[in-house]
């Protein structure tokens, strides 16, 4: 049973949830449909598996009636933390309706029936407006790449192993005892507790697949690859840094490729990165996809990533005032990033510099691009409590958010809008 010290939301409370967010979509950062544009978006819906009834992180039929109603309102989704049990997607994607399409990875985290943290990468996308192309692939690091890491990191990864390496031949040694002579199967070494000195795989393999979107008649559609990941969380730092890099590699090669290939990137997920003090954090992030990009031997990088920036023309409710958005539900983190890595010329309008957006009177502005969070913690907060969450003393703010970070998330979603791809003017 759900303790009595988190209760699920009631019929009631939800009527109140949605009658306040109807009020004023905008002030809590809910993309309303707009004629001409396409959003994307990324969500961690945490631990999004088999349907759980009486427990404390269940979500009852009000709770998948409310993220379908939201999720409605995106055209390409990108969903983190699918379990291996696929009950919940599926039934969010039929509460969704007929007019969305699903596609999903296998799991990854987890060799196939040992433990681990195996978890799946999701794309739910309008069909109306979105198109599959027939790419579907991970993000995986050929075999050449891996043997130079291990030669350049050789005594390093050789002092990490030795132990490891013993204890290894100890149990397979006694494996080969048990299946000869029966009894107790031995326990196998554990690995959590290895420091490797750089990158050698992903923990959790990022999943990508490749879109359309079709615009007005006489269109020319965008084509990109989209790339859904969910980096290394953790004590180490190291590990992400080492994933994040990788997965730059990956994407500014893919962009320097060029044709045949998809020609742009669009990179979603939750990468954990650590963005508490944006004004510092950003220039390390700039100087990491610099360093990429000479790695692949990229001159330009044309990149889109505005969530490392205050909205410059935002209507939705934040606080401070000017601030970049959080995506995490207790407000004190940005954990999650849209994006994108491009060489299509259409998409300049919504670029981005180091020093910010190079066009910052077009976001939000009508028929522009446009990005947000749907700030569902503010929004709780208002029906419910009838103040701001920023308003709420440490105790009340910890209870309301007990009450849906397992039931809805602890992660909120986050979106762009771009404009539709235009037919060619007619002289």
């Amino acid at each position: 049973m759900a303790s009595t010290g988190n209760p699920k939301f009631s019929a009631a409370e939800w009527t109140k949830i949605r009658d306040t967010l109807q009020a004023d979509p905008d002030a809590y950062g809910l993309p309303m449909r707009q004629y001409g544009s396409v959003v994307f978006a990324s969500f961690n819906l945490r631990k999004l598996g088999k349907v759980k009834t009486g427990s404390s992180g269940e979500r009852d039929e009000l709770t998948f009636e409310f993220l379908a109603s939201v999720c409605r309102h995106f055209d390409l989704l990108a969903i983190q933390e699918v379990m291996s049990d696929t009950e919940s997607l599926l039934k969010l994607h039929k509460l969704m309706g007929p007019d969305y399409g699903l596609v999903h990875s296998d799991t990854t985290g987890a060799f196939p029936g040992r433990p681990g943290n195996a978890e799946r990468l999701a794309y739910i996308y309008n069909r109306s407006l979105v198109r599959r192309s027939p790419l579907v692939t991970d993000i995986t690091v050929d075999r050449t790449e891996v043997i130079k890491r291990i030669a350049d990191n050789n005594d390093a990864i050789h002092d990490e192993l030795k132990d490891l390496a013993k204890a290894r031949a100890a149990y397979n040694a006694a494996v080969e005892e048990h299946l000869e002579k029966g009894g107790k199967r031995p326990r196998e070494p554990k690995m959590s507790g290895l420091k490797m000195p750089g990158f050698l795989t992903f923990v959790r393999t990022p999943f990508a697949a490749g879109f359309q979107v079709h615009g007005h008649p006489g269109s020319v559609p965008y084509e990109f690859l989209a790339i859904n990941a969910h980096l290394n969380y953790g004590d180490s730092d190291n590990d992400r840094i080492w994933e994040a890099e990788a997965l730059l590699d990956w994407m500014l090669g893919k962009v320097r490729a060029g044709a045949p290939e998809n020609l742009n990137i669009v990179l979603a997920g939750d990468l954990n990165l650590v963005f508490q003090r944006p004004e510092r954090d950003r220039v390390r992030i700039t100087k990491t996809v610099r360093q990429a990009a000479k790695r692949v031997g990229l001159k330009k990088v044309n990149v889109v990533l505005p969530f490392m920036f205050p909205h410059p023309n935002s209507k939705q409710r934040l606080e401070p005032q000017g601030t970049v958005f959080r995506t995490n539900v207790k407000l004190n983190q940005t954990f999650d990033q849209l994006g994108a890595f491009y060489n299509d010329p259409r998409l300049d309008l919504a670029s981005t510099t180091a020093d910010g957006h190079r066009n910052p009177q077009v976001w939000g502005a009508p028929g522009g691009p446009d990005y947000g969070v749907f700030n569902f913690t503010e929004l709780f907060s208002q029906a419910l409590k009838k103040k701001s969450y920023h308003e709420l003393s440490k105790e009340d703010a910890h209870s309301l958010v007990r009450r849906y970070d397992f039931r809805v998330s602890d992660h909120m979603p986050i979106w762009i809008r771009l404009p539709l791809p235009a037919a060619p003017a007619v002289l």
